[in-house]
């Protein structure tokens, strides 16, 4: 679905991605990881159409990103910042409801309705979809952004750092709706993750960067503790039981 074919991207003389290749197939959700400054919110912006490459190129089902419309691809692909941008004052249903934006010709129909109720439901924001989204708390905005990219039903979603803010308890309810979510509608996820155990327990794949190059992709049940040493520089022991994979520092 989506192609890296030798991405570099650069900073001025601060070369990010040095030519990265990469296939990220329709129904696995990959956990793109690495140290900071590795480059993973670089590529998640380079996929998502906010940076373009300055070598190589992205292919989404063969056709070359950059040749596809902003408005196209509004309409099949979902992002979810790290920093979000500041959100209009309206309640969380209302913005839940404008992830459907694409798809609207002026009014809401009863499909747009019934796909944002359904996830203020799978998201448990019922009880503050009312609520004006300044008048929540950060965890409550980020479920709130990621129930937005959801409501679009997207064919590809990407997030960045999307469990800033949350408690245990929620990380692991988006993590598992997610892991879920792109099952049920064979999409291309992509999360950029900075704890190993959250990637190991719920994604398919995981794809690691160091110094803009790839060090690690694989499933995730092909992760060692030889490679979290060599990768992370912390001795632990990656662990499988009742089906799970941990890592033990």
């Amino acid at each position: 679905m989506i192609e890296l074919k030798s991405l570099c991207f650069s900073y001025g003389k601060n070369r990010v991605l040095r030519g990265i290749s990469h296939c990220f197939k329709r129904g696995i959700f990959t956990a793109l990881m690495g140290p900071n400054g590795c480059g993973k919110t670089t590529t998640i912006k380079n996929i998502a159409s906010i940076l373009s490459p300055q070598r190589g190129e992205i292919l989404i089902e063969g056709k070359n990103l950059e040749k596809i419309s902003l408005k196209e691809i509004s309409r099949f692909m979902a992002y979810v910042r790290q920093k979000p941008d500041s959100l209009p004052n309206m309640t969380v249903i209302e913005s839940v409801l404008s992830g459907r934006i694409p798809f609207m010709s002026y009014y809401e129909t009863e499909s747009d309705r019934k796909s944002v109720y359904k996830v203020i439901k799978e998201l448990g924001l019922e009880h503050i979809k009312d609520k004006s989204v300044e008048e929540i708390s950060g965890g409550e905005l980020q479920k709130t952004l990621i129930a937005q990219a959801l409501a679009k039903d997207p064919e590809i979603l990407l997030l960045d750092e999307p469990l800033n803010n949350l408690d245990i308890k929620n990380q692991s309810e988006i993590m598992r709706l997610t892991a879920q979510k792109t099952v049920e509608k064979n999409m291309v996820t992509i999360c950029v993750l900075h704890d190993l155990n959250m990637a190991l327990r719920f994604c398919s794949e995981i794809l690691i960067l160091d110094k803009g190059e790839i060090v690690f992709a694989g499933k995730t049940e092909a992760f060692t503790s030889e490679t979290a040493k060599k990768i992370f520089k912390v001795d632990c022991e990656i662990i499988k039981k009742d089906n799970k994979i941990y890592a033990l520092y």
